[in-house]
């Protein structure tokens, strides 16, 4: 009778964990799902701001260069 009751005792133990680790794994994936969106935002912001600096670059390489006159004081 006393190993069957510790044998329960055990397998309540053992249920339990097993929530425990499940709950933690969906929080875990919720918590890697948001991770990865916010990887996605930052990754597309990166790749407007990439463009709006090769615009910049093509406009600046486009104006011809003129000689500048410095005065020495």
């Amino acid at each position: 009778m006393h190993n069957i009751s510790a044998e329960i005792r055990l397998g309540l133990r053992v249920k339990s964990t097993i929530e425990e680790q499940r709950a933690t794994i969906t929080d875990l994936q919720s918590v890697v799902a948001q991770h990865q969106k916010e990887i996605q935002d930052l990754t597309a912001a990166f790749k407007a701001q990439a463009a709006q600096i090769q615009k910049v670059s093509e406009r600046l390489e486009s104006i011809p260069s003129t000689p500048r006159l410095v005065e020495n004081h």
